[in-house]
């Protein structure tokens, strides 16, 4: 049989026959691929559950600290390669919607392909039949999941808080404070999502127990002058304004000379009243404080304060956004088309103390906005930091389905018993496909197994004979190093909507691999042998 084409392009090779459909990966592209899954494959194990091991990642200044977030390490990770590449966006994606679940998809993933390689070397079964397989076993997976939620308890805010931050050092500590400022936004009836409206502000020193939740913003801004009494003022109507309201001299078509001061002090006077309107317009609306964002000038400011408006300037925008929620202000990008409904209020401006800085405090009390502060040494502050972030998002998905599962690993092993019942029904090589699924699945409770103490193996025999005699719930019990009867009723609980996107992902990511490297096994043909043997 002739070759008709032969592409090679990045770290793959494709072959495809004359007249035929086949494509051939290249050997050494699927061991690449392997290798890559079983290194995030190996993290998201070895760190998987209550008492999984935690990793060392380096902070932003170098130092090295503890974490048991995946997510993290990735983050460091070289991405040069479209594999790596293919596989962080999977991650990435994964994080941002709900902050948790990445170490089990990069597990399922890494083991779902492992087993396609298996097939292929072991039974030679054609890809399109493993992904056939594949599809008709996830499907049944996926009902599992539904089935398994509608039975479960409701979960509460510490219960889900909890297995999000599970391995976390600060998981005690971070716990209330989310809760309670997941509290305030349901209360407040706000529209938008939890993961917007609330903040997070890390300070180096004191103990991470030195934590606390504030109803409104933190800016790492000072108003007073250093010497002066600290400010603590009642009401305040805020306008947040996106505008420059300054002359860019690089072009705004000034030629100073410095060597002329009479010149230096006719731009000086004239950069002075070149936005005094806006002191006239912020008058007009009452404005007791001005949130800048892109800056103001120098005359401009002093001439606010002589008037008694108060002013934050270069707040960066997520800040800005944060205090015109709070507030209920508009972002203005035009101050001269400002109307009184455009400008918010605030219940109290204070300055305060955290270490050796200063911050600016804006309360609003009955809005919607929390802003978490996260004290500590400086080898943890960090990592409580993304782990509180991480965990919010895992809480905004919490707060529009708060439907459970039971967690050690229970899901899986009742989807992997019916997907087996199912296969034999299927028969041929579609079975084996299903059967695999079956068996990459359990790695879930076989790893928390393993990190209790226990024997995978027979953990996951105990497993299966408990489910087969209809409990569901049944896991292994990292808390006390056991497999229990029933996790829903301990209150071991996972938040299902995370766990159904972890899923997806991991089941997703594993079959998107398999179409790019194009896995083929027929036996006839030389030169199809000739190009498998290089992975054999």
């Amino acid at each position: 049989m002739k070759i008709a084409a032969a592409h090679e392009k990045g770290p793959f090779k494709v072959v495809v026959p004359v007249g035929g459909s086949d494509y051939v990966g290249d050997g050494e592209s699927r061991k690449a691929i392997l290798r890559i899954l079983w290194v995030y494959g190996y993290l998201s194990g070895s760190s998987l559950g209550y008492r999984g091991a935690l990793k060392l990642v380096h902070g932003k200044y170098g130092d090295v600290v503890p974490t048991a977030k995946v997510y993290l390490l990735l983050n460091e990770a070289s991405k040069d390669n479209p594999l790596v590449e293919l596989i962080w966006e999977a991650a990435r994606g994964l994080w941002r919607l709900y902050g948790d679940g990445v170490k089990t998809a990069l597990l399922l993933a890494y083991k779902l392909y492992e087993r396609a390689l298996s097939l292929e070397r072991d039974y030679g079964l054609r890809p399109s039949t493993i992904l056939e397989g594949y599809s008709a076993a996830y499907r049944v997976y996926v009902e599992t999941l539904e089935e398994l939620a509608g039975r479960s308890p409701r979960l509460d805010c510490a219960t889900a808080a909890r297995a999000l931050l599970t391995g976390s050092q600060a998981s005690g500590i971070l716990e209330p404070l989310l809760c309670r400022a997941l509290e305030r936004y349901k209360a407040s009836g706000c529209g938008k999502p939890f993961s917007e409206v609330v903040g997070f502000e890390r300070i180096e020193g004191g103990s991470l127990s030195d934590s606390t939740l504030v109803e409104g913003v933190v800016v790492r801004k000072r108003l007073s002058r250093p010497g002066m009494p600290r400010l603590k003022v009642g009401p305040l109507r805020v306008a947040v304004v996106d505008q420059k309201l300054y002359v860019d001299l690089r072009y705004e078509g000034y030629n100073f000379v410095a060597s002329d001061p009479e010149a230096a002090l006719r731009l000086g006077e004239e950069l002075s009243r070149s936005h005094l309107w806006a002191v006239e317009k912020l008058s007009q609306l009452g404005v007791g404080l001005l949130v800048d964002v892109k800056g103001l000038e120098a005359g401009l400011e002093e001439e606010l304060e002589r008037r008694g408006v108060l002013v934050l300037r270069r707040i960066p925008p997520e800040k800005a956004r944060l205090i015109a929620t709070a507030s209920g202000a508009r972002l203005l990008s035009r101050l001269q088309d400002a109307s009184p409904g455009d400008v918010g209020v605030i219940d109290r401006l204070e300055e305060r103390a955290f270490g050796d800085r200063y911050y600016t405090i804006l309360e609003a009390r009955g809005g919607c906005v929390s802003t978490i502060v996260i004290r500590g040494p400086w080898y943890a502050v960090d990592t409580a930091y993304e782990e509180a972030r991480m965990a919010a998002r895992g809480l905004e998905a919490y707060a529009a389905d708060p439907r459970s599962l039971p967690g050690g690993g229970a899901p899986e092993v009742e989807a992997a018993l019916r997907i087996r019942e199912k296969a034999l029904r299927a028969g041929g090589k579609k079975r084996l496909a299903m059967e695999a699924f079956a068996e990459a699945i359990e790695v879930i409770p076989s790893t928390l197994a393993r990190h209790s103490a226990l024997k995978p193996h027979e953990a996951l025999a105990t497993l299966e004979a408990l489910h087969a005699q209809g409990r569901w719930a049944a896991g292994v019990n990292e808390y006390e190093k056991r497999v229990d009867e029933d996790l829903a009723a301990r209150g071991i609980l996972d938040p299902y909507p995370i766990r159904r996107a972890a899923a997806e992902v991991g089941v997703s990511l594993a079959m998107t691999l398999l179409r790019v490297t194009g896995i083929s096994v027929h036996r006839r043909g030389a030169h199809l042998r000739e190009i498998r043997e290089p992975h054999r």
